[in-house]
């Protein structure tokens, strides 16, 4: 058997928490926005906002006919813009004709129900820490 001395302390058998996973260190000091992006993706978003200025307090710029005037060009996005979005749409089975992800079967299970949204922030919380407050706030 292998023995682990620690002070005056032998140990032998087995080992409290030798099997869980190491304590990552979490990333600090993102804003609402920024959490989980690198610098490039963060430059990123900020050119696409400068360029995209125009959409701020109007919605000529949505495709689906559902979306709303926002207060920063970061949120005037349209669900058919992103394709990660839109491909969630075009994937049910049987095909459906509608315009916007908010149409979905499963959009209001997922994002609209207290209890999903709660695990899904208790996620989000556990890997990147509690949110912190931001300009949006």
């Amino acid at each position: 058997m292998e023995e682990d001395r620690r002070g005056d302390q032998t140990f032998d058998g087995p080992q409290p928490y030798n099997y869980e996973p190491k304590r990552r260190e979490r990333r600090q000091g993102y804003g609402l926005g920024d959490r989980g992006r690198n610098d490039g993706q963060r430059r990123e978003v900020e050119l696409w906002s400068l360029n995209n200025m125009w959409r701020i307090g109007q919605n000529s710029w949505c495709s689906c006919g559902h979306c709303e005037a926002m207060p920063s060009a970061e949120e005037s996005m349209c669900c058919r813009e992103l394709e990660a979005y839109w491909s969630l749409v075009q994937q049910l089975v049987p095909f459906s004709n509608i315009s916007c992800l908010t149409q979905h079967s499963g959009f209001d299970a997922c994002c609209l129900n207290p209890f999903s949204l709660q695990v899904a922030y208790l996620a989000f919380r556990q890997e990147y820490g509690p949110l912190q407050a931001s300009r949006l706030e």
